[in-house]
């Protein structure tokens, strides 16, 4: 399972990103040489995955992102699209200055015979024994289904990471009751 989110959401996330923050990118086409590849460009500590499951443990989404800041977006691209790239990052920094985010893909995931309810306000995060969440109207940008509702496709935002958060040290990101640690910022 982790190969098909790997291969799948980086290509994703560079899409979204696009449309996302808005700025202007040639065409799809230059997109897709970015897959696996990407993905095994980010260290661990770079990156997350969570998978959703449900009581019944039927697995229904898949979560994944990463850090997203200069060095790390040019790591994951490895020298594709690196000026667009860059681009991203900027209007991210002018959006949020002096914060941390987190660029994520959400995907609808399983064998679930109904489409999974996802919900943005379900993601927080922990450090020792406190915990955070995020205010939906300004630590989250997104597509559309990024804000909420049943996930039917693959949707993808920014996520800032919450100002308490002390990025020195690990911490982890929740949705739900399944969470992912994040190693510390280097």
């Amino acid at each position: 399972m982790n190969h098909i989110c790997a291969v799948t959401v980086p290509c994703l996330l560079l899409t979204t990103l696009a449309i996302t923050v808005g700025i202007n990118i040639a065409l799809a086409e230059e997109y897709i040489p970015i897959k696996e590849e990407c993905w095994n460009n980010l260290e661990e500590w770079q990156r997350f995955h969570i998978t959703v499951r449900d009581s019944a443990a039927n697995e229904q989404l898949s979560i994944a992102g990463y850090y997203f800041t200069k060095s790390i977006v040019r790591e994951f691209y490895g020298g594709h699209l690196a000026h667009e790239a860059q681009a991203y990052v900027n209007a991210v920094e002018a959006t949020w200055p002096g914060r941390a985010v987190l660029a994520v893909a959400v995907s609808p995931w399983g064998s679930q015979s109904s489409a999974p309810f996802f919900s943005p306000t379900n993601f927080k995060f922990s450090q020792d024994l406190s915990r955070y969440s995020i205010d939906t109207n300004q630590d989250i940008r997104g597509e559309k289904m990024f804000f909420g509702g049943k996930l039917r496709a693959v949707t993808a935002g920014f996520i800032v990471i919450p100002k308490d958060i002390n990025l020195n040290k690990s911490f982890k990101i929740w949705y739900d009751k399944q969470y992912a640690k994040m190693a510390r910022l280097e």
